[in-house]
């Protein structure tokens, strides 16, 4: 058969909102912890805005097989973290406490997100008959990431998913 390429870019611009309770004025305490926890929302949280740009290659080297490969890039505005402060001797609904942590979703600065992305797959078309309709595929994507927090410096974002890996049976 033949064998074919196929290229594909994307450039994309994305905005994410808030999570739900994240621009809410309110606040609420957890004291179970050695130090209690006070959390308060955000009203003047701005969401994120994403730019993004990905390229991609597959090669369809043989009768069901195909080799992929990838490369992304996301600009991201206004990233949101959740910021967590020590403060002492602070009234909470008529209690003071003389330790606390204050917790806060907040805008940071830049954020940027850049990867790679590889996939094999493979249909075992030289099986005979019913066999012929299995296959295997493999997708390893490593990604890199930092977000600039105004007055404390870059910092890859957090819940890192490096290496992102999967291997398949169909």
């Amino acid at each position: 058969g033949d064998h074919d390429v196929i290229l594909r870019a994307a450039f994309t611009q994305t905005i994410g909102r808030p999570g739900y309770g994240q621009p809410s004025p309110g606040a609420s305490i957890d004291i179970g912890p050695a130090t209690p926890v006070i959390s308060r929302g955000n009203p003047a949280l701005e969401p994120y805005l994403s730019t993004n740009i990905d390229f991609a290659a597959d090669w369809y080297f043989a009768e069901g097989g195909v080799l992929g490969f990838g490369i992304f890039h996301k600009a991201i505005e206004d990233y949101i973290f959740t910021r967590q402060v020590d403060a002492e001797n602070v009234t909470f609904l008529g209690t003071t406490y003389p330790d606390v942590v204050l917790s806060q979703p907040v805008n940071a600065g830049e954020a940027q997100v850049s990867g790679l992305e590889l996939n094999y797959q493979q249909q075992f078309t030289f099986l005979p008959g019913f066999w012929a309709g299995f296959g295997g595929a493999a997708n390893p994507t490593l990604k890199d990431s930092e977000v600039d927090i105004a007055g404390r410096g870059t910092f890859p974002l957090p819940r890192p998913s490096d290496p992102v890996y999967g291997l398949q049976l169909f």
